[in-house]
């Protein structure tokens, strides 16, 4: 069977534009010319160009020829075939055209520009396609400002593989940024670890990932960008704890905690841990404690907790305290046995108040049979001799109780009902309670190093709450002794020191002297504890 020569023509033809062209567009859709440099892509076009317009013009003129020798039979082969007689035109054209096809798959709805990119004559190199910025953020808890590794890399061609590895410390963060990736999507791994790309609205993909151990990060965007970046990591040592001395209890009932506390980038978080014996299982409760956070290396501390409110007082537990670093690493001193003290009411309402309070946190499914023993409680006005306010606190007390329904709720209530408590006792323990408060909230506040109105308003109310104490105190030995004109304010334990430590403190944080500070109010706490605790009758 014969085939017409013109169509003969057409198909050689064809083959031919499809081999050449089709080859320069295969590496233009897979970015091959990205590797070389703008002119080499220009000269390929115009090549290719010229080549198809010489043998179209060429296979025409000797189809033409052909035709005028031999109408009936013309011959017709091109310079290609003709002279390498095994050259396999047609499989380099199914190969070729695969290939496009291929290509064009992959790029997806990139392919109209990626075709104007491949037919445009480009006069200098192409603005950057890929942006790509590298940054390493060490833990919070360090202090330290990020530090970035590539800001803006031009991507058209951009192969780093760094010869030295990159220090930074345990935890650090490092984030990865790519943007205008012309539908590539980046290939990021830290280690044996691969980065979830997240992908904003803009197109930007972005990964993070903790540096834990010595490791290689590697990222690849398609034939633009290959970086590879070896870090070393700098372990962070656990922390160190123990006790300086037994724990002791000081004349106010409070614990004395001597603690050699140490890191190697700082503590951010102290508690004690009791445990006791229960029914079923053993019990235990966490309850946080103010040390400085930001001290390199060991230091000394010294802690004084009260918990004659603790739901636990009268019983014997076993205590550990546990610091936690910036890492997360928990180291805790050898456990020791505590008594825990209890407040004993002499006040039959005061009394009620605390048994009602006990029971409400050991057994909070009970509340409403509470609820009834407050309200009773609250009506017997000869217990404390109808005194409105006292009247006051019971019925608002009620109200909270009757309305609590999360654990919440009922630990507003709990601490509300031990306050009142201590103020119908009237011994001035309520008085101290608000003084060990405040001091407690300026220590947060110190080892968070806030500066500022709140902080100068903490030490403001424990100025005004120690000259409340000492009234009180100076109310009841004026009248005990006779001698209000002779008895000064000045002449009770501890006033005049109270007022210059304050004042001390309050110069320290004003001049940010947040370490000098704690030790400041570590001093105050001590004065406090030792002082005489005041005989009311």
């Amino acid at each position: 069977m014969s085939i017409n020569p013109k169509i003969k023509t057409f198909l050689v033809i064809t083959q031919f534009i499809l081999i050449i062209f089709g080859a320069y567009m295969v590496m233009s859709l897979f970015e091959v010319w990205a590797w070389f440099p703008f002119w080499v892509k220009n000269v390929a076009l115009v090549t290719s160009l010229g080549a198809i317009y010489w043998f179209t013009r060429k296979t025409l003129r000797h189809f033409r020829k052909a035709r005028l020798k031999n109408p009936g039979d013309v011959r017709f082969a091109t310079s290609i075939p003709r002279q390498n007689p095994q050259w396999p035109l047609h499989t380099a054209s199914v190969l070729v055209l695969g290939l496009l096809v291929w290509g064009g798959l992959s790029v997806g709805a990139g392919l109209p520009g990626r075709i104007i990119q491949a037919m445009t004559i480009n006069l200098s190199q192409p603005p950057r396609e890929v942006l790509l910025t590298v940054s390493v953020s060490p833990p919070d808890y360090l202090n330290q400002a990020d530090t970035v590794l590539f800001d803006g890399i031009d991507g058209y061609v951009s192969k780093i593989s760094a010869k030295r590895n990159l220090t930074f410390p345990e935890g650090s963060i490092i984030t990865v940024e790519v943007s205008n990736t012309q539908n590539y999507t980046p290939f990021i791994s830290l280690g044996n670890a691969l980065g979830k790309n997240q992908k904003d609205a803009d197109g930007r993909f972005r990964s993070q990932h903790i540096l834990q151990d010595n490791s290689t990060l590697d990222i690849k965007v398609g034939p633009y960008v290959s970086i590879r970046q070896g870090f070393t990591v700098i372990p962070d040592q656990p922390p160190t704890i123990k006790f300086s001395a037994t724990p002791e209890v000081t004349a106010r009932d409070s614990f004395e905690f001597r603690l050699a506390i140490g890191d190697d980038h700082g503590i951010v978080e102290t508690y004690l841990e009791l445990t006791r014996r229960g029914i079923q299982k053993n019990q235990s409760d966490t309850i946080r404690l103010p040390v400085a956070g930001n001290s390199n290396g060991e230091v000394q501390q010294t802690l004084y907790l009260n918990l004659l409110s603790h739901h636990w007082a009268g019983t014997r537990v076993r205590g550990v305290v546990k610091a936690v670093d910036g890492l997360g690493q928990i180291s805790e001193t050898e456990a020791v046995f505590l008594n825990l003290p209890e407040k004993i009411f002499k006040n039959p309402v005061a009394q009620n108040l605390a048994s009602i309070r006990k029971s409400l946190i050991i057994t909070p499914e009970r509340k409403n049979a509470q609820v009834r023993r407050l309200d009773l409680l609250t009506n017997d006005k000869a217990a404390y001799q109808n005194d409105i306010s006292i009247y006051l606190s019971l019925r608002s007390a009620y109200w909270k109780l009757r309305s609590a329904e999360t654990e919440e709720d009922l630990n507003v209530v709990t601490r509300y009902l031990w306050q009142t408590a201590l103020k119908v006792e009237g011994d001035g323990s309520f008085e101290e309670q608000n003084i060990l408060t405040l001091v407690q909230q300026i220590q947060m506040k110190l080892i968070t190093g806030s500066a500022g109105t709140e902080i100068d308003m903490l030490i403001g109310g424990l100025r005004a709450r120690i000259k409340a104490m000492v009234d009180k105190e100076f109310m009841f030995l004026s009248r005990r002794l006779s001698l209000n004109e002779e008895l000064e304010e000045a002449t009770l334990p501890g006033f005049i020191a109270f007022n210059t430590l304050i004042s001390t403190l309050r110069s320290q944080v004003e001049e940010g002297d947040f370490g000098a500070a704690s030790k400041t109010l570590t001093t105050f706490q001590a004065l406090f504890e030792q002082r005489p605790v005041p005989k009311f009758q």
